[in-house]
């Protein structure tokens, strides 16, 4: 079975390192982008 995914796009993603361990550790696939330039491409 396929985790949700996330994508998860903030200029400052580095100070949101511990709510995306938390998503992870929760069964969530997490995916970060800086901008929405980066979020569209992915």
């Amino acid at each position: 079975m396929n985790k949700p995914r996330i994508l998860w796009t903030d200029d400052e993603i580095d100070l949101l390192r511990a709510h995306i361990i938390f998503l992870e550790s929760k069964g969530y696939e997490v995916e970060t982008a800086n901008n929405g330039l980066d979020a569209v491409e992915k």
